[in-house]
C-alpha cells in the first residue's frame, strides 16, 4: 500500500493526520485504529510526514501564487502592465522552479511507486 492510499484509508475512516512538532500525529474515532492499520502507519511514517509535509507546501504556494495573480490582475486593469508582467514572470518562477517539483513528489507518493519502508521490508 503506497502511503498515499493509506492516507486516503485513514481519512475514509476517520482518521486525521497532522505533524506535532516534527512528530506525525492522529486522531481517530475509538476502536478504528486497528492493529494492521497502526502497523501500516508505523511502517510508512516517514512517507506520510513527508506526505503532510508536501501537501502544506502545495497549499502556501498555491495562496502565494493566487495573492500574485489577484496582483497581476488589479495592475492590468488600472494600466501598470510592466508590474503585472513581472507578477506573472514569478508566477511562472514559482511553478517551474518550487510547485512542479513538489507536486511531482506528492503525485508520486500517492501513485503506485514502492516506498522505501517497503523495499527494505520486502
Amino acid at each position: 500500500m503506497t502511503p498515499g492510499r493509506l492516507r486516503m484509508e485513514l481519512y475514509e475512516r476517520g482518521v486525521e493526520l497532522g505533524i506535532a512538532s516534527g512528530q506525525l500525529a492522529a486522531t481517530a474515532p475509538k476502536g478504528v485504529l486497528t492493529i494492521e492499520l497502526s502497523a501500516l502507519v508505523k511502517l510508512h511514517k516517514a512517507e506520510l510526514l513527508e506526505l503532510l509535509t508536501l501537501e502544506a507546501r502545495c497549499s502556501q504556494l498555491e495562496t502565494r501564487m493566487g495573492d500574485l495573480k489577484a496582483a497581476a490582475d488589479a495592475n492590468e486593469l488600472y494600466g501598470a502592465q510592466e508590474a503585472a508582467d513581472q507578477q506573472w514572470m514569478q508566477i511562472g518562477d514559482i511553478l517551474e522552479l518550487e510547485y512542479f517539483p513538489v507536486w511531482d513528489r506528492l503525485t508520486a507518493l500517492h501513485n503506485d511507486e514502492q516506498p522505501a519502508a517497503e523495499k527494505e521490508a520486502a
